[in-house]
């Protein structure tokens, strides 16, 4: 497993700056901020970021000529860059300049996450479904035995379970999972990877990913596992700011 993806945010608002920084750390990226569009420039050039975010504002046309200066330098032009600006964006000159992506605040997790993705279009490991920090022991069923393992990460998908005794992939399992919003929900699913201690970068602890079942899906049980990865990525953010920069939904990216 490859080492998270580096990302360099650049944003004057010191208050999204965090909550920004905050949530893609959570989202599995190394994060560098700053408040400064042309130090944005000078950070790229020496960390080689895998992304860059990039504040436009309508008065402040050092954002896009930073863009056009990234897009100029044979080093650093191959690197995605997410613009972000607010509904009076003029959107057509960002694209113009060389952006990737536009997103509109109050910025909507789901359309992070689609950006994200748009980005690394070829990246073996950038995730199909948001993924959150889940410290919470669940429990599993299988062959008629029954554990409980502490998990460690919780998505739509799947769940990434810490033991020294992964079982074998292909295994099926009933899994017992405890939500916030409810006392547990029970799922089915397949063991698709397990990792044993070996020597090297410790990047994940011992254990097993188990995938869903497809047919749960559509299912309520499905939906509460949705709706408890949004709040575990943002839940604090969400309540805490005083104006809204960050939320669960917002109308999309925008099509260029």
């Amino acid at each position: 497993m490859s080492q998270r993806p580096t990302v360099v945010i650049a944003e004057s608002d010191e208050n999204f700056l965090v909550y920004l920084s905050t949530l893609l750390g959570r989202m599995n990226f190394e994060v560098i901020p700053c408040n400064d569009c042309h130090e944005s420039y000078d950070l790229a050039k020496v960390v080689k970021p895998n992304l860059l975010f990039h504040e436009e504002t309508k008065n402040n046309p050092i954002g896009l000529e930073v863009v056009r200066r990234i897009r100029a330098d044979k080093e650093l032009n191959g690197i995605p860059i997410v613009m972000i600006g607010g509904q009076d964006s003029d959107i057509e000159a960002c694209f113009a300049a060389g952006c990737s992506d536009f997103l509109t605040k109050p910025l909507g997790l789901t359309f992070l996450h689609l950006a994200v993705q748009k980005c690394f279009p070829d990246r073996q490991n950038m995730r199909k479904h948001l993924r959150a920090p889940f410290n919470k022991k669940i429990t599993y069923e299988c062959q008629g035995k029954t554990e409980q393992c502490f998990a460690v990460t919780l998505s739509e998908g799947g769940v990434y379970v810490r033991t020294r005794k992964p079982l074998p992939v292909g295994t099926k399992l009933k899994l017992k999972i405890p939500l916030e919003s409810e006392a547990e929900i029970c799922l089915f699913g397949t063991v698709i990877y397990q990792k044993g201690l070996s020597r090297g970068r410790f990047l994940i602890p011992p254990g097993m990913a188990v995938r869903f079942c497809e047919d749960e899906s559509e299912s309520n049980a499905m939906k509460s596992v949705k709706n408890a990865v949004c709040n575990l990525l943002i839940g604090d953010i969400f309540e805490e700011q005083e104006h809204l920069s960050i939320t669960f939904e917002n109308d999309g990216p925008k099509d260029h």
